[in-house]
């Protein structure tokens, strides 16, 4: 993979992590820490704590990844300036290390649990960089969705675009159905 596309990539995640960053400055621990079980989600904060560890997971250790083994960081789970610098500084080191990530044709592996038939066994997969920068992009946009659901429950608007994946905003903006953050 060239360095250009492994730039766009760690780009795209920096970009999503400086907007849930900025939500989080707009946020008060009570909103942070409310949950829906009505609508089978966890607080923001819970959200905002599992999207920082995969991150983490990812910065570790590029050689074996290991997603389910996460620090799962209660303090970022629980209040919100805690959770704001905690993506701050995972956006710091994606940052840094970049220029680490240069040749990104190095095998990365991931270890990963099936939960089929709950076995439990153990199976190592190939990837690569640019692979598991897509997979931390589109697993935080997903949980950014989630956290924009709750925002708006709580009185809370987060950007329109907050959540949304350049898809779906390309094709809302084809059909000019881009949806009124305010509405």
């Amino acid at each position: 993979m060239e360095t250009e596309t492994l730039d766009r990539l760690v780009d795209e995640n920096l970009v999503l992590l400086e907007q849930t960053e900025t939500l989080l400055a707009a946020i008060s621990v009570d909103q942070y820490r409310s949950e829906h079980p009505h609508l089978g989600c966890r607080s923001i904060g819970e959200h905002v704590r599992h999207i920082a560890d995969h991150y983490a997971c990812f910065l570790q250790d590029w050689s074996m990844i290991d997603y389910d083994q996460r620090e799962r960081n209660i303090e970022v789970g629980r209040c919100p300036r805690a959770g704001g610098r905690r993506i701050a500084a995972i956006r710091a080191r994606l940052q840094d290390q970049m220029r680490f990530m240069g040749d990104a044709v190095n095998p990365v592996a991931i270890t990963h649990r099936p939960d089929a038939a709950r076995r439990h066994r153990e199976v190592i997969v190939r990837s690569s960089m640019g692979r598991e920068l897509t997979f931390l992009a589109n697993h935080t946009l997903h949980h950014m969705a989630i956290i924009a659901i709750v925002s708006r429950m709580l009185g809370l608007v987060p950007s329109e675009d907050f959540g949304v994946a350049k898809s779906t905003w390309d094709y809302w903006g084809a059909q000019q159905q881009i949806p009124n953050a305010a509405n």
